[in-house]
């Protein structure tokens, strides 16, 4: 258990910091700010990276380490200046706490050492509302809320649902689940801005969603991995610790 804390550790802090740079195209249209938002708004919104079980009324607590993964290589079809820019991927620390018996909430950031091209906060609650006489299937509901910034130049806003199924198998639980996501993105005008009218612009999308992962319980720690698909499938993976 000893060895397992400091490889958590360890992985925390080798995870935080992150010096890659994420820029966004200029002088954009309505058409390219449209599709920009449905790429940068999904790949920012809620993830679930998590053990299936309710984290057990007042007493449960989890924290987590996660990695998302942001396709942006695309950015270059709406501006080619951006052609060298790679795809981006920022950290983010979760808490979560239990509230009842099968009621938690969850608390996302990106940590303060991290760099200020990306800020996000994000909050999910979680209800189980049926499970198996065997433990082994589960159906819970997910809400979520959230809002991020790119370089003070995009601003987006996030709310949705998930219905996810969980099967519980020996070493490994299996989750999927459909839902959908409302994003506002607001585009910063002006001569430092990125729209082509040089006026601050909003945009709003409403988008189905797919997500499919896998979590593996060790002791108290958890490994996770999920793929969300909207649009183009979105990347992450998450070390936590559950007590």
């Amino acid at each position: 258990m000893l060895s397992r804390s400091f490889l958590f550790i360890y992985i925390l802090f080798s995870s935080l910091i992150s010096f890659a740079e994420l820029t966004l195209p200029k002088q954009m249209d309505r058409t390219k700010m449209k599709s920009l938002l449905q790429v940068m708004g999904p790949a920012t919104s809620s993830t679930l990276l998590s053990s299936p079980y309710p984290l057990g009324g007042w007493e449960g607590f989890e924290i987590g380490l996660s990695k998302h993964y942001l396709p942006i290589s695309y950015l270059s079809e709406l501006d080619p200046a951006l052609s060298e820019q790679k795809d981006y991927d920022y950290p983010l620390i979760t808490v979560g706490k239990g509230l009842f018996h099968n009621i938690d909430l969850f608390l996302s950031i990106i940590p303060i050492i991290n760099i200020e091209s990306l800020n996000y906060f994000n909050t999910q609650l979680r209800y189980q509302f049926w499970k198996s006489q065997n433990n082994v299937f589960h159906l819970s509901g997910l809400l979520f809320a959230g809002t991020s910034t790119i370089n003070n130049h995009l601003n987006m806003q996030n709310y949705g649902f998930d219905v996810v199924g969980t099967v519980i198998l020996d070493r490994v639980s299996i989750f999927l689940g459909l839902g959908r996501l409302l994003n506002t993105g607001r585009f910063i005008g002006g001569s430092n801005g990125v729209t082509e009218s040089q006026n601050t612009e909003t945009e709003r999308l409403s988008l189905p969603h797919q997500l499919i992962g896998i979590e593996w319980p060790f002791g108290r720690f958890f490994l996770a991995a999920e793929v969300d698909r909207y649009i183009i499938p979105h990347y992450s993976v998450k070390l936590g610790y559950r007590h």
